[in-house]
């Protein structure tokens, strides 16, 4: 099992020192969003302030207009963008339907290998997406686009990207995820020790580190 770290600087407000966290680039245009923004909220267990459903629009490849940043609750179905591998860009309906706070243990009792959590709880988060759009999905990994923010901005978000053996917690099979069919399933995320996981953004496809949306409790 492969794990992937995402890392982005934010100004800490008080003692204006560097934390390292999961969040995203700033965005070109007065709709964008800083990394310091988003994690600052995040530090507050708020939104970022341009992930209001007030924020900007962007038409994505598939021709459909979503808005960047927008804040849904749990439960809620969220349409963003995504890509195959051969860079066409088609759109899901994507839901986050729960989250779970689960152990290392766990992990190592499923031989799940556990190297570089020390000091970290995972999460489990679940999720259901539908393709909407005429792209084949197949043999895609739309669940490596999900990004676990915790409440203290420090670095968090350890992905699997591939099917997990814990049975609580597995990958959903893309197999035939093609136009109307939906998949469920669950990804494992990280947050430090005593942290509690803040919001769960999905990430921008094709601009590195840039999130489209986000749910939150």
């Amino acid at each position: 099992m492969r794990i992937h770290t995402a890392r982005v600087t934010v100004a800490a407000l008080a003692a204006a020192v560097a934390l390292t966290a999961t969040a995203c680039e700033p965005e070109d245009g007065a709709n964008g969003t800083t990394a310091t923004t988003a994690a600052t909220a995040a530090a507050t267990g708020a939104a970022p302030a341009s992930a209001s459903p007030a924020g900007g629009t962007a038409t994505g490849a598939a021709g459909t207009e979503t808005k960047k940043q927008q804040k849904y609750k749990y439960g809620e179905p969220a349409t963003v963008d995504f890509a195959n591998d051969k860079k066409q860009t088609g759109t899901l309906r994507v839901t986050v339907t729960g989250i779970e706070t689960g152990s290392l243990d766990e992990l190592r009792a499923a031989k799940i290998p556990v190297d570089g959590l020390d000091g970290k709880t995972p999460v489990y988060v679940s999720y259901t997406m539908t393709n909407t759009s005429d792209v084949d999905f197949s043999f895609t990994a739309p669940d490596t686009k999900f990004m676990v923010m915790n409440t203290t901005a420090k670095a968090v978000a350890n992905i699997p990207s591939a099917a997990t053996p814990l049975e609580k917690c597995k990958s959903a099979s893309t197999l035939g995820f093609k136009k109307g069919v939906e998949i469920k399933g669950c990804f494992i995320g990280a947050v430090p020790n005593g942290a509690k996981p803040s919001f769960v953004a999905f990430m921008n496809p094709t601009v590195s580190n840039q999130m489209q949306v986000y749910w939150q409790a």
